[in-house]
């Protein structure tokens, strides 16, 4: 590669019909400048390009983060939603198994009330019979001893 120095320190030979050297040094030394100005530009770019790059690496890694942990949060919140459904099952099951036991246990209960009604029932009936046994017993005493002087 050449460089700016070589450019301005490069001398050509001289003949009888030659360039004007003021010209020559003049072109020259804008050359010299603008490749100056050109390599330098070049390098500036390069270093640029270098901390892009490297930039470029920061963020694909931060990337690559933010990717895991949007897929680790995706698994918890699917295990978070199947624990939640799985829960919700067991409460369901729960739920229609105590009102099994309280349907059950009502009916254990009117089953028992409906004894009680009907031994009720028979009492009232034996009740009744024996309150008109006893009436007409009493009945039948007073019959007789009507029909029986009173001595006295």
């Amino acid at each position: 590669m050449i460089t700016s120095a070589e450019i301005r320190d490069k001398r050509f030979k001289t003949s009888l019909i030659g360039y004007s050297f003021k010209e020559v040094d003049s072109f020259v030394s804008a050359v010299a400048e603008e490749f100056e100005r050109l390599t330098t530009e070049g390098h500036n770019l390069s270093e640029e390009v270098r901390g892009l790059a490297a930039d470029l690496e920061l963020y694909k890694r931060r990337e690559e983060s933010i990717i895991k942990t949007m897929m680790a949060s995706q698994k918890v919140c699917d295990d978070m939603k199947r624990n939640a459904e799985k829960e919700s099952q067991i409460i369901l099951s729960e739920a229609a198994l105590n009102a099994e036991k309280m349907i059950a246990a009502a009916q254990e209960k009117l089953t028992g009330i409906e004894g009680e009604i009907a031994e009720m029932r028979r009492q009232k009936i034996r009740f009744g019979e024996a309150l008109r046994s006893l009436l007409t017993t009493h009945f039948k005493l007073m019959d007789i001893s009507k029909d029986e002087p009173v001595k006295g």
